[in-house]
C-alpha cells in the first residue's frame, strides 16, 4: 500500500506576538521501514528564512525565522509513503547477549553513555522494578515483559498539557499518553543497564477491518549487541512495526519535540489535524 499524508500543527494566540527561531522535527529518520517521496514542509504565515541541519543524534531538523510579530502560525507537512513489512523479531544477538544480564563492549558502552543515564527514581520506580523476573531470562524474552507490564500497568489516555509526566507519577496513578509510558520504558531499561533512547513519530494503522489512520505518537528504542537499535511501543505492549514512522530520537524526551522554540507571552491555543489517503498506480 501507498499512501498520501498530509499533518498540520496550528497555534492560536491570543495577541500578536513574537516567535524564536523554531526548530521541528517531522522529518522522517532514515532508519525507517518505509519508503518516503515528495517530501514537503510550508509554513503559514511564510517564513523569513528555513535551514535544515542534523544535529547530534543524527536527526534532520529545519530552523525556522519568521519575520515580524504573528496572531496564528501553522505548520503543514505532506508526503507519499509505502511502508515496508518486515518481522520485528528477525535480528541476530551477539552471545553474549542472548541471555540477560549482559555487558556491552567497552567501547560501545563509551559511544552510548547517555541512553545509560537514569533521571528518575521513586518508591513506585522501585516497587516496579523489583517486581519484574529479571533472573535465567533470555534478553527478548525479558523486553517482552518489561514492555508487556508497562502496556498492562498504565492505562494510555490522550493528555494535552505539554510535556512528560514523572515515572512516579505514570506509576501512581496508573494512567499516562504515549510520551509518558515511552518515557517509562526508557528509564526502567536503563535501570536495567540496557541503553535505551525516547523517539517521537507517527503511526500509520491500516489493514483489514482498520479505518487508515496516521497520529503523532511516541516510543522507546533499545540498542542491542548484534541486533543496534531494536524499537518496543509500551502503548501497545508490542515491538514496532512498519507503521512506526521516525522522526526524531534522542536521549531525553524533549530534544525529540517536534516542535520546539519560545514565543512571547501570551496564551495559546493548539490543535492537530491529519489526513491519509490510499494511492493506486
Amino acid at each position: 500500500m501507498k499512501f498520501h499524508i498530509i499533518h498540520s500543527t496550528s497555534y492560536s494566540y491570543s495577541r500578536e506576538v513574537f516567535l524564536s527561531p523554531q526548530i521541528l522535527r517531522l522529518k522522517p529518520s532514515t532508519h525507517i521501514h518505509a519508503i518516503i517521496r515528495d517530501y514537503k514542509l510550508v509554513c503559514e504565515p511564510p517564513q523569513k528564512s528555513i535551514h535544515w541541519l542534523q544535529d547530534a543524534f543524527g536527526n534532520s531538523l529545519a530552523r525556522i525565522i519568521f519575520p515580524g510579530s504573528l496572531n496564528s502560525l501553522s505548520i503543514n507537512v505532506s508526503f507519499n509513503i509505502e511502508p515496508i513489512d518486515f518481522d520485528p523479531f528477525d535480528f541476530y544477538l551477539e552471545d553474549q547477549a542472548m541471555i540477560f544480564p549482559f555487558e556491552y563492549e567497552p567501547e560501545t558502552k563509551r559511544a552510548l553513555c547517555a541512553y545509560f543515564e537514569i533521571a528518575e527514581s521513586g518508591p513506585f520506580l522501585k516497587v516496579f522494578l523489583e517486581g519484574l523476573k529479571v533472573e535465567n531470562v533470555s534478553t527478548v524474552d525479558l523486553l517482552l515483559q518489561v514492555n508487556r507490564r508497562i502496556f498492562e500497568t498504565i492505562a494510555y489516555t490522550e493528555r494535552e498539557e505539554a510535556g512528560i509526566q514523572t515515572c512516579e507519577d505514570s506509576l501512581s496513578g496508573k494512567t499516562g499518553s504515549c510520551r509518558d509510558v515511552a518515557w517509562l520504558l526508557v528509564q526502567v531499561l536503563r535501570n536495567l543497564n540496557i541503553a535505551a533512547r525516547f523517539v517521537s513519530g507517527y503511526l500509520l494503522e491500516s489493514g483489514e477491518g482498520i479505518t487508515d489512520r496516521i497520529s503523532l505518537h511516541a516510543w522507546t528504542e533499545v540498542f542491542l549487541p548484534g541486533a543496534g537499535w531494536r524499537g518496543l511501543d509500551p502503548t501497545t505492549g508490542l515491538f514496532t512495526g512498519s507503521g512506526h514512522i521516525p522522526l526524531a530520537v534522542s536521549s531525553s524526551a524533549s530534544d525529540a519535540a517536534p516542535v520546539s522554540g519560545s514565543v512571547s507571552e501570551c496564551e495559546s491555543k493548539l490543535s492537530f489535524s491529519s489526513t491519509i489517503k490510499r494511492l493506486y498506480n
